[in-house]
């Protein structure tokens, strides 16, 4: 038994393959597979360079003894997001406040952890580091996503926070 060719084509077409503005949700058991994978790839491999192509973009280079890759950041309302890329975006002339401070504070550091609690919306990355005085400490890379209100959070070895890609008050 076969379709006729006419309703044969209608099958054929997939309504998601044609609409371009098509995004899949982001819920916490799919970014623990994008963990998982982070994980394997990423875990002892060292901060190369940092770079923030927009507002609400991060791209981290990555180099281990196997390979070297980045890692895309974003915190845009209508596609928060964090994976692999490479894909090569244009940078401003002038890097963002935020961007020099995770280039004095996270350059050279070995990351040690990927972590997600349960199966929230957020990832943090753990970072080994040498702070100004030599010392090593753990600083945290965090990144929320969680739509328009994604954001991407350094905190300190003490859990407080050194600074933010979007800064909120106690009103929101």
């Amino acid at each position: 038994w076969r379709f006729p060719e006419a309703r044969a084509d209608k099958f054929r077409a997939c309504p998601m393959k044609e609409r371009k503005d098509y995004n899949m949700a982001l819920d916490g058991a799919f970014l623990r597979h994008i963990k998982k994978e982070l994980e394997d790839k990423l875990t002892a491999a060292r901060v190369d360079k940092i770079h923030q192509p927009n507002r609400e973009e991060l791209v981290i280079a990555f180099r281990s003894r196997e390979a070297a890759c980045k890692v895309l950041f974003s915190a845009r309302a209508n596609s928060a997001r964090v994976h692999i890329t490479t894909v090569a975006l244009e940078n401003p002339k002038q890097p963002p406040m935020l961007c020099m401070l995770l280039r004095k504070k996270l350059m050279g550091a070995k990351l040690t952890a990927i972590r997600q609690p349960e199966l929230e919306r957020l990832l943090h990355f753990d970072f080994d580091c040498v702070d100004e005085l030599g010392d090593h400490v753990t600083l945290t890379l965090t990144i929320e996503i969680m739509g328009r209100y994604s954001n991407i959070i350094l905190t300190g070895p003490d859990g407080k926070v050194i600074d933010a890609l979007k800064r909120v008050d106690a009103e929101m």
